[in-house]
């Protein structure tokens, strides 16, 4: 099978993405950039290459409407530009969704709400666009039905949304194989209708605009703390004064993880979070391990947990609080006001008295995944508050915890010396007037 040669004008991150021949290669960026046309044309690249042998690919979406409205509209577009006819060059099954080739390639279109229909199907290449709303269990099931003959290849589009999978695996520690391509919507002004980007820019707010034209991965709707900067309040790590007051906050887990967080106040009353443990799959007797090993690092130390985990019903043996305790984890009841604890650290953040070390990865992926439950409009009629999604939430929990008693119980002040102290015992009586020294 033949095509005609035609010239296509690419900006050069489309152009990047099209010519990268990783093993995955990701291209992600703000709203009208062309990373739908790139990835699509990606996939037609690779069927009209005629040093690649035949072989069956996927285009998929995370829901069929969509796939059908966006990305394989603008796949058929393309192999419309390529001079290829239906029926001449290739032929679309409609009731299958299978696109086969007259070279013997193949192409499906899936959505994929339902993985389990993936499992039986063996691929060259696939193709996903808007992966942000895919499962990392749909892109690992993916990468497992990768058969190609000469070259392992899958490529993914989309808008930044947190710190996902694909923020993890293509940008904050890429795995081999893996890159991914920045693509702002400025860089493809040309191609967009005159004022397009000046409009939005006027009409969304801040964190919209800086997520979906300048591709950022740490601004979204919905985010619970996005005054929170990792320029500003991630640190590298270092060593802490013994002095400073130490608060150690645990949220349990049982089925989920169990993040303990360390931190420490220092004289202007800044919250240090210095270490974290974040752990699945362990009991008590594990965790309360760990935490014993770091035991007496400042000369006052504070233990929160949970309340929920019966912290304080100290005369029940089976409750997760009380075992603490037996295992030398001398743990307290935590203030537990979900909106109040809240509000407390986002106080915090916005006086900027809150310090993260770059070793706490667990608690830095979690702050800018943290994001409000998106409620029905049931829930709204009834002026229902807002609630914190529960995912990506446990090291948030223990952050809650250790400032809310910051707040409300750690007030810096320096050492009074001996003389401040005896001035303080000496009782006044109000009746007493007090003479003026003023003149002697």
């Amino acid at each position: 099978m033949t095509s005609n040669r035609i010239e296509i004008e690419l900006n050069n991150t489309q152009q990047m993405f099209v010519n990268d021949n990783s093993a995955i290669v990701g291209m992600f960026g703000g709203l009208g950039n062309g990373k739908t046309f790139a990835g699509c044309l990606k996939a037609a690249l690779r069927i009209l290459d005629p040093e690649q042998p035949p072989q069956l690919g996927l285009l998929a979406r995370q829901t069929y409407p969509e796939l059908r409205d966006s990305t394989q509209r603008t796949f058929f577009e393309i192999l419309h530009m390529f001079g290829l006819k239906r029926s001449v060059h290739f032929e679309y099954k409609k009731q299958e969704n299978r696109v086969i080739f007259t070279n013997g390639h193949e192409v499906i279109l899936r959505s994929l709400d339902d993985p389990a229909k993936l499992l039986s199907i063996n691929l060259g290449w696939f193709y996903i666009d808007q992966a942000e709303e895919v499962a990392e269990e749909v892109y690992l099931t993916l990468l497992g039905r990768l058969r190609a003959v000469d070259s392992v290849q899958g490529w993914i589009t989309g808008n930044p949304l947190g710190h996902n999978w694909v923020w993890q695996r293509f940008i904050h520690d890429p795995i081999p194989g893996h890159k991914m391509y920045d693509a702002p919507t400025d860089e493809n002004k040309d191609n967009l209708p005159e004022g397009y980007i000046e409009s939005l820019e006027k009409n969304y707010n801040e964190i919209w605009v800086n997520r979906y034209l300048f591709g950022s991965w740490d601004a979204f709707e919905g985010q619970i703390y996005p005054d929170f900067d990792t320029n500003c309040h991630v640190v590298n790590d270092r060593s802490l004064p013994t002095e400073w007051t130490r608060i150690i906050a645990i949220d349990h887990g049982r089925t989920n993880p169990t993040a303990v967080l360390w931190g420490a106040i220092d004289n202007d009353d800044v919250l240090w979070i210095y270490r974290e443990h974040y752990e699945s799959g362990q009991d008590v007797d594990h965790h309360a391990k760990i935490i014993n090993a770091y035991k007496g690092e400042g000369l006052s130390e504070i233990y929160l947990i949970d309340p929920s985990t019966g912290a304080g019903k100290k005369d029940d043996p089976e409750t997760i609080g009380n075992r603490y305790r037996t295992l030398n984890v001398p743990v307290v009841n935590a203030w537990n006001d979900v909106q109040g604890g809240i509000d407390k650290v986002t106080h915090y953040i916005k006086s900027d008295k809150i310090k993260v070390m770059r070793s706490c990865v667990n608690f830095l992926r979690e702050v800018i995944n943290y994001q409000w439950e998106q409620p029905s409009a049931a829930k709204i009629d009834m002026n229902q508050p807002e609630r914190p999604l529960k995912k990506d939430d446990h090291a948030m929990d223990s952050w809650r915890y250790m400032t809310a008693y910051a707040f409300d119980n750690v007030k810096s002040a320096p050492p009074k010396i001996a003389e401040e102290k005896f001035i303080e015992s000496i009782i006044i009586e109000p009746e007493v007037e007090q003479q003026d020294w003023s003149n002697f």
